[in-house]
């Protein structure tokens, strides 16, 4: 088929080249010809298809980068903006890439795991915690509540947890499949293991070469651009181990704002006041865009966040938000009023 501008009925929003990447990897069909764009446009768009479950349609979408070196509410909105007005047809979006989770005794969130912005209690998927006012004697007032995923999204979403409640997790495949694991492997234990220094005179821990590190609140990482081998494993937070190595699916608020966070107690403390499972810097933006907002989990926004599982949580958020959509019918969409 010859593409043209009108095909295109979803959105794609990345941040990231990692998260772009592994887009393109869940496309069913990747769609090589170049759409000519209004001169308005300056993203540079991936096109491809998603075959849906039941094999009898498929989307047709545009996936859209952020410039590098530009992450950011202001980037994402601008991208979004150019997308709505380039396509006639699109129907909706999807924000996905990775965040910085916050673990709770309440809400297990770790490494690899995916957070969806969706609210239990039908408020907001996203909260903007660094939007509002300061008043004279008075603590600061958050008014930052973005808009709800649209509904079609949000029943979708209901079908995809249903679907893993009876134990069919087609996102377990597609992070499974040689293309991704290839290119976005789960970091795993190793039997090796090494001695790191403990702060007790005396005392040597032994800690296994693990990839999944959590730290009291109050714990700095001590050796900038070293790893996590050099803290100290007696200050490492007791969680229970998990009887399956697949990524959880989390369903609550994001917190959305225009920092990338490495303090865990600021964490901690945004966490308890506003219920929200991770950080990121994006969906703030996205406010004039309806999308659904998935997060993979890459770090614990604190001291010792790396680059270490952002291929494999940008692979398991691109897993989820393909699962999504494949329930999602092509027909159901198509009624949808555009939004550009």
């Amino acid at each position: 088929m010859v593409l043209i501008l009108e095909d295109i009925q979803i959105g794609w929003i990345c941040a990231l080249t990692i998260e772009a990447s592994v887009a393109r990897l869940m496309l069913d069909h990747v769609y090589n010809e170049t759409i000519p764009l209004p001169r308005h446009d300056d993203n540079i768009y991936t096109y491809g298809r998603i075959n849906l479950k039941t094999g009898d349609g498929f989307h047709n979408i545009a996936i859209a980068q952020l410039p590098l070196a530009e992450t950011g509410k202001a980037s994402a909105a601008t991208v979004a903006k150019d997308m709505r007005r380039t396509f006639p047809n699109i129907k909706f979006g999807l924000m996905v890439g990775i965040a910085g989770g916050i673990w709770s005794r309440g809400i297990d969130v770790r490494l690899g795991d995916v957070v969806v912005g969706v609210s239990d209690d039908n408020g907001s998927g996203v909260i903007q915690y660094d939007h509002g006012k300061y008043l004279q004697d008075s603590a600061f007032v958050q008014r930052g509540v973005m808009n709800k995923a649209p509904k079609l999204l949000r029943t979708a979403v209901g079908i995809v947890q249903r679907n893993h409640m009876c134990k069919v997790r087609d996102y377990v495949t597609s992070l499974n499949s040689p293309k991704i694991r290839r290119f976005a492997h789960r970091p795993g234990q190793c039997n090796n293991s090494f001695i790191a220094a403990c702060p007790r005179k005396g005392h040597r821990l032994t800690l296994i070469i693990a990839h999944d590190y959590l730290f009291e609140p109050r714990y700095t990482h001590k050796v900038k651009g070293r790893s996590c081998r050099y803290c100290a494993s007696d200050r490492l937070r007791n969680r229970p181990k998990r009887s399956f190595t697949y990524p959880a699916i989390h369903y609550g608020p994001i917190a959305s704002g225009d920092a990338v966070i490495k303090d865990a107690l600021f964490a901690q403390t945004i966490q308890e006041k506003h219920g929200v499972l991770c950080f990121e810097m994006e969906a703030a933006g996205l406010d004039a865009f309806p999308c659904l907002v998935i997060r993979g989990i890459s770090d614990y926004a604190d001291t010792h966040k790396n680059d270490d599982w952002h291929p494999y949580a940008a692979a398991a958020a691109a897993a989820y938000a393909k699962e999504v959509l494949a329930v999602v019918p092509s027909t159901a969409v198509a009624q949808l009023p555009s939004i550009g």
